[in-house]
């Protein structure tokens, strides 16, 4: 398994951070804090965000960049990432980054 580039978004700030990682449930899920959630982003076909499934029962703050992006509230940190028509990760492309602000 090879590494992806996904986007990072905390909700400490309004941009998402690139970063490149082995595509694994445990590390999505330290990422994120605890158990994945996969939200799709309207209008962009294989966008996909990772968030924390319980975040909103453990009180998270709200990811004001994430909501945005996603249409609905999102909370805690959430990773921007690619799936291919098969369920796989996949590196975002550049069209992408551009699509989550130039990150």
């Amino acid at each position: 398994m090879s590494d992806v580039r996904v986007a990072l978004l905390s909700v400490d700030t309004a941009r998402f951070s690139v970063a490149s990682l082995r595509p694994t449930l445990d590390g999505f899920k330290s990422l994120v804090g605890g158990w994945l959630e996969a939200v799709r982003l309207p209008g962009h076909p294989g966008l996909w965000l990772y968030v924390n499934e319980e975040g909103r029962l453990m009180g998270l703050p709200t990811n004001a960049e994430a909501s945005r992006l996603a249409g609905q509230l999102i909370v805690g940190p959430a990773v921007a990432v690619r799936m291919d028509d098969e369920g796989n990760e996949v590196s975002l492309t550049d069209d992408d980054l551009k699509v989550l602000g130039d990150a």
